[in-house]
């Protein structure tokens, strides 16, 4: 099947410019398999995905004037780590399919369909490992303050 080419081009381009910390966690939620769902809404155009974060969160990506952006439903509202999963999940789907000479579309190739999928209706519940606490220092007025002015414990580094 044949891909076009600059949508495929285009997500290194949208992954370099989303902020450092926001693409590690993508990867990371990626990684994890915290990409629930994804959908084509306008093949070549509109993709859709859901993202189990702290809660699950509605992506869209779109691919418009030779460029990707994204919108979510998370505080963020865009380029944000949940935006990264679902590029990451569609670059991936992309990729497992032969490319071949032929009409069809990238999203022929991924094998998404808006017509036989509604996103939020049967989600299962994600399979997330709860995660470890970080040992915390012995308490101290110094701590303590820290503690307080932080709103949350220190991490390990810290």
């Amino acid at each position: 099947m044949t891909l076009r080419k600059d949508l495929l081009q285009g997500i290194p381009r949208f992954l370099a410019l989303v902020p450092a910390q926001a693409r590690k966690r993508g990867h990371t939620y990626h990684a994890q398999g915290r990409v629930l769902a994804l959908e084509c809404d306008q093949p070549d155009q509109v993709y859709v995905a859901v993202v189990q974060g702290g809660e699950v969160y509605e992506v869209s990506l779109e691919f418009d004037d030779n460029q990707w952006s994204s919108d979510c439903s998370c505080p963020t509202e865009f380029d944000c780590k949940h935006a990264v999963a679902a590029m990451l999940e569609l670059q991936r789907r992309a990729a497992a399919g032969p490319v071949a000479s032929g009409t069809e579309t990238i999203a022929d190739d991924v094998g998404l369909s808006w017509q036989n999928f509604k996103l939020l209706d049967t989600l299962p519940p994600p399979k997330i490992k709860p995660s470890r606490s970080v040992p915390q220092p012995p308490r101290s007025p110094l701590y303590d303050r820290l503690v307080e002015q932080l709103g949350r414990t220190l991490d390990q580094a810290e």
